[in-house]
């Protein structure tokens, strides 16, 4: 963790190396800071593995674990992949927060999906994840550049029980 602190990758990642080689268990919290050190450095395919490392450790990823990889996909302009990343939260039973909706909706908005991104709107509130202003924003810019403006009142009856003045004018 220290190495992470540091922004020294490749001593922490000699560090997870000998915990595994040692056979000593690590949490969630110590993979998610290499998993977002990783992705932050763009080292894709070393994400991935120590993904699939903590998944065979018996440390169970969580939403904050998927957001990170969502985010890396996103980032990478890979949509596809950070909705199958999505998909398996749910299939696991974890309840996504307004990141990891931000995160996916944000990679769909990159993408230009419109359909998509108020899908994944609408599931979030119907899930009682409250959206914020950044997701009201994500929102009007994917309807904006696809020209489609006349679905914000489809955007305000969907989230009408998180509305309050603020959102409101903003979206005015």
């Amino acid at each position: 963790m220290a190495y992470l602190r540091a922004n020294e990758l490749n001593g922490a990642l000699q560090v997870y190396r000998e915990i595994r080689r040692k056979g000593y268990k690590q949490d969630s919290f110590g993979y998610n800071m290499l998993l977002h050190a990783l992705a932050k450095d763009e080292k894709v395919d070393q994400a991935y593995k120590v993904f699939e490392d903590m998944k065979r450790k018996l440390c169970e990823p969580d939403e904050y674990t998927y957001t990170i990889l969502i985010r890396m996909n996103e980032k990478l302009g890979k949509s596809k992949e950070a909705l199958a990343l999505f998909e398996e939260i749910l299939l696991k039973g974890c309840n996504p927060n307004s990141m990891t909706y931000n995160t996916l909706i944000e990679a769909l908005v990159r993408s230009r999906m419109a359909d998509k991104s108020m899908i994944l709107f609408s599931k979030m509130v119907e899930n009682n994840c409250r959206p914020n202003e950044f997701t009201y924003s994500l929102i009007l810019n994917v309807l904006a550049a696809e020209v489609q403006l006349g679905r914000m009142d489809e955007v305000v009856k969907v989230s009408n029980k998180y509305m309050n003045k603020s959102i409101y004018a903003y979206l005015e």
